[in-house]
């Protein structure tokens, strides 16, 4: 579930699920302090526009656009946990918030900087995802975006390589389709922002009503899987992900018990 090379080469896109996030006003203060990286603002969305344009192109070519199974859900979820996670996060609801629902055999879950957040139905089904899994899954992506992890990896990459005063976003990403040592570089960073999604994810789907103690169990499935070394590791291993994360689940408990008082129920306009 990384954020830049996802958005280089990823999957085609297979159909979209726009789910209007209305403004609600909460009662309680803000549980999180998290000031996400504003640089690339601007570009980031021209670059997201273009690869969700042609992603979409390509669905429609191939006659595979749109959800089947699990819209209602999907829509539900993702309303839940766009609402926690603008309120929490200053500027968050500033994003183009919009769920991408994929029926692409082999596609998972994966973000767009600008709040797009797809999801493939061949994913949920494969893995016999619940709905708090789910939530987990979505909530991953939407702190992804959120954190501004994107910005964050081009701000270090324009620092790592001499680009000069002209540098895009574009000729960040043309750089790390060939250059290996440079990813190898940046892997430790990107496995760290994995990290930090799983347990921002974890605190925002508990926010949002959903069983932190069955939503981390997305990574116990993972964990127990069978183990892939990659050449270059921009994620954590799984066994990792599972123990990092289940280091945070006493503080994701106690906001579920509170995700009531905070006004944060499915439908609530407390």
């Amino acid at each position: 579930m990384g954020q830049l090379r996802r958005l280089a080469g990823m999957a085609m896109v297979v159909g979209v699920l726009a789910c209007a996030v209305a403004s609600t006003a909460l009662r309680a203060a803000p549980v999180f302090d998290l000031q996400p990286n504003p640089h690339w603002k601007a570009e980031l969305r021209v670059t997201s526009a273009e690869l969700l344009v042609q992603r979409e192109a390509e669905a429609r070519k191939a006659n595979a656009y749109g959800c089947e199974q699990y819209c209602a859900l999907l829509a539900d979820i993702f309303e839940r946990v766009v609402r926690v996670a603008t309120y929490q996060v200053p500027g968050g609801a500033d994003h183009d918030w919009q769920l991408i629902v994929t029926r692409m055999p082999g596609e998972e879950a994966w973000s767009l900087p600008d709040g797009h957040v797809f999801i493939s139905e061949d994913f949920i089904r494969r893995n016999k995802l619940d709905a708090e899994q789910i939530a987990f899954v979505i909530a991953h992506e939407v702190s992804h975006v959120v954190l501004a992890h994107e910005a964050d990896t081009v701000d270090i990459v324009r620092r790592l390589v001499p680009f000069g005063v002209s540098a895009s976003v574009s000729d960040v990403y043309a750089t790390l389709d060939f250059d290996m040592g440079l990813l190898l570089r940046l892997a430790p960073m990107m496995s760290d922002m994995e990290l930090e999604a799983d347990r921002t994810g974890l605190m925002f789907a508990a926010l949002a009503g959903y069983d932190p103690d069955r939503a981390s169990g997305f990574l116990r499935k993972l964990a127990a899987g069978e183990q892939h070394q990659a050449v270059v590791a921009t994620h954590p291993e799984d066994p990792r992900r599972l123990a990092e994360a289940q280091q945070f689940l006493p503080i994701a408990r106690r906001l579920y018990a509170l995700h009531d008082t905070l006004g944060l129920r499915a439908g609530s306009t407390r």
